[in-house]
């Protein structure tokens, strides 16, 4: 099944713009985070964007598969149920998708709601609403030492994030 990349890109907007939505789901409206349990979701989000490189798994109870996702500095490689896609993107541009994310939805009731184990990473679980019009329920697991994160769980989505053993797809 041969795609084109930007036919790709746009058939997968519904879920690619998770990065720039999932990832910042956690955001804030134009004003300082509500809290400290808020700005450190925020801070672990924004310090995301900023790794060399790392992968992210979306597996949506909606779709037939999990959509994998490859983030360099440079571009953005993604995988449907097929060969890999190089896709427009750079990190400067997901911090920047992040950055106004953090200005137009507002991020509430955050609270630390335990600890556990991902994969041989201790992460601390937090859980907070997002956005003002319908807010959505949100949970993430960051890193205990590095403060990453590394599992974001919505109503139908869970994106699962890594940073270690993480190379460049080879593409089509």
């Amino acid at each position: 099944m041969a795609i084109r990349s930007m036919e790709l890109v746009g058939s997968l907007k519904p879920v690619l713009l998770p990065l720039a939505f999932a990832i910042a789901l956690s955001t804030v409206a134009g004003a300082k985070a509500e809290g400290v349990d808020c700005e450190i979701i925020e801070t672990a989000l924004l310090q995301m964007t900023k790794q060399p490189i790392f992968r992210q798994v979306d597996t949506r109870s909606d779709l037939l598969g999990p959509i994998e996702m490859i983030f360099t500095q440079d571009a953005n490689y993604v995988r449907f149920g097929g060969a890999w896609k190089q896709t427009p993107g750079s990190g400067a541009i997901r911090l920047a998708q992040l950055e106004k994310s953090l200005s137009d939805y507002p991020l509430h009731d955050c609270a630390l709601a335990g600890g556990e184990e991902l994969e041989g990473v201790e992460t601390s679980r937090y859980e907070y609403t997002q956005g003002s019009d319908g807010p959505i329920s949100i949970r993430i697991w960051i890193g205990s030492q590095d403060r990453l994160p590394y599992q974001l769980q919505t109503g139908v989505t869970l994106s699962k994030i890594e940073y270690q053993n993480v190379s460049v797809p080879p593409v089509e």
